[in-house]
């Protein structure tokens, strides 16, 4: 969560997750033991999409004498975790039901992005939470299980896994069926494979299906894979924030062989070859044109972030979260060299347009800059306080802007590693950057919810575009930058026009 700007999740993220963590829960409930002290510290993601719970430092078993302790006066040791701690637990009282208060505290965290105790949702002077505001997305069954699992007194709660799981799994079914769920809103939660059936029609113009056909395409099949992820099963189209007459599309082939989530891809300039970065650890080259896998690289530890190809098309280079980057051979699929320095996950790439340089941005809210044909680290460059969520480069390759979960935006020197300016403005994480050609423009994507126009050498703002009613993960521009299609976890792509 910290990583990708604190987002909330799908309500299909959630609904998936809640289960594997209730599954977790009844096998431990089951062998009279309960945790204690569930909160997102406290829940790992595997690179295979599984959830694990740990910590169990905590935990305590049903025996008779623990219940002789509750009896008495003393009660037992007191396990507290602010806002994720329920009343009866801070009175050293502990059921099994205290477990699903913590689980449900929890998902308001996953489906807002707020911690328990932020003011936003949470009234302290009369102990309630507000929270169905900052979750629009969330239909009503799933909210009143959450609601029932923080209810104050334990007696409250689900009276088992066994309820929670049986709740799942009747959310799911009626909330697919699109039961009692508001007009328009989305109702992805089966989890059933990629399906789109149906797009509705970009604006009226031969040249939108140009890019879209390359830009969007990548979106679609998995470029931003946390946005795909979180969005399989409906993509409506949105032109100028307006539906239009809809028909139907067919996909035409499947890339298939990833055990995980897809988190980038890169079309080769000719449009004959793919290649993914996944979850799973590995990067897959695929013939485009008909879907056949072509080879497997491995070697990174951890999940592969991002990928970017040199302007010659002979190299890859990937980032990951085991916190370095790798410089592959395409032709081969050999790592040439890799590349350490970074203390945290590398969240953001980009490739200088001469193909010698390469800039990264981590998690360590550091960027660096490298020498591609050697490896070597030319020189860092430090001044957010936050995470790097993405990276631009000017097309003379002389300046650089990094996007930040500190909510600004800093242009540097790239032969110096001088910050030129910071650019101030969004009130929330910045996650998507773009240059226009000509070097003059500079976008920027939020999870304010807007993208904002500035001069890319003054730094002033020239615009911004609003109404997108969501954060803003990613976008992909228009060769003649007249318009943007952006995408989020909200099931839609908008596309803006930015030139009247």
């Amino acid at each position: 969560m910290r990583q990708q700007g604190n987002h909330p999740i799908s309500e299909k993220q959630a609904v998936n997750w809640l289960h594997q963590l209730a599954g977790i829960l009844h096998l431990v409930h089951r062998k009279n033991y309960f945790h204690r002290d569930i909160k997102p510290e406290n829940i790992m993601l595997r690179s295979s999409g599984q959830l694990v719970l740990v910590d169990f430092g905590a935990a305590r078993e049903m025996t008779y004498t623990y219940l002789a302790q509750l009896g008495g006066t003393s009660g037992v040791t007191r396990i507290s975790s602010a806002g994720y701690t329920p009343p009866e637990q801070e009175q050293g009282q502990a059921v099994p039901q205290s477990d699903f208060y913590a689980l449900g505290r929890t998902f308001i965290y996953l489906l807002t992005g707020k911690q328990p105790t932020d003011s936003g949702i949470y009234d302290s002077l009369n102990n309630e939470f507000h929270w169905r505001s900052h979750a629009p997305h969330v239909s009503p069954q799933l909210a009143g299980l959450i609601d029932q699992l923080i209810a104050p007194r334990a007696a409250d709660r689900p009276k088992d896994t066994q309820e929670i799981l049986s709740r799942l799994s009747q959310i799911s079914q009626e909330v697919s069926s699109g039961a009692s769920h508001p007009p328009h809103a989305s109702t992805g939660i089966s989890l059933s494979p990629l399906s789109i059936p149906t797009v509705y029609q970009p604006l009226p113009k031969s040249r939108t299906w140009k890019w879209l056909s390359g830009g969007l395409l990548i979106l679609l099949l998995g470029g931003g894979g946390y946005w795909l992820w979180q969005s399989r099963q409906f993509f409506p189209l949105i032109a100028n924030s307006q539906r239009v007459q809809s028909e139907a599309i067919a996909i035409s082939r499947t890339f298939t062989g990833h055990s995980s989530y897809i988190n980038s891809l890169v079309l080769s300039s000719n449009g004959q070859v793919l290649i993914s970065g996944s979850a799973d650890q590995t990067i897959k080259i695929w013939d485009f044109n008909t879907g056949e896998e072509i080879r497997t690289l491995t070697g990174h530890s951890s999940f592969v972030n991002r990928l970017a190809l040199t302007p010659d098309g002979r190299l890859l280079v990937s980032t990951s979260a085991d916190q370095t980057i790798k410089i592959w051979e395409i032709a081969t699929g050999q790592a040439i060299r890799t590349l350490t320095g970074h203390s945290s996950p590398v969240n953001a790439l980009v490739v200088t347009p001469d193909g010698q340089q390469l800039i990264s941005g981590g998690a360590d809210k550091l960027i660096k800059i490298w020498d591609i044909n050697t490896g070597e680290e030319i020189r860092t460059l430090a001044g957010h306080a936050s995470f790097i969520n993405t990276l631009a480069v000017s097309p003379d390759g002389q300046l650089a802007a990094s996007g930040s979960a500190d909510k600004t935006i800093k242009i540097w020197n790239v032969e110096t590693g001088a910050e030129v300016r910071t650019l101030a403005g969004h009130s929330g994480y910045v996650n998507a950057l773009a240059i226009s050609p000509d070097g003059q423009t500079l976008a920027s994507g939020s999870a304010d919810q807007t993208i904002k126009l500035w001069d890319f050498n003054t730094g002033n703002e020239l615009r911004t575009l609003t109404g997108y009613g969501t954060h803003i993960n990613y976008f992909v521009v228009s060769p003649d930058w007249s318009e943007m299609a952006s995408g989020s976890d909200r099931l839609v792509i908008s596309v803006w026009r930015l030139q009247e």
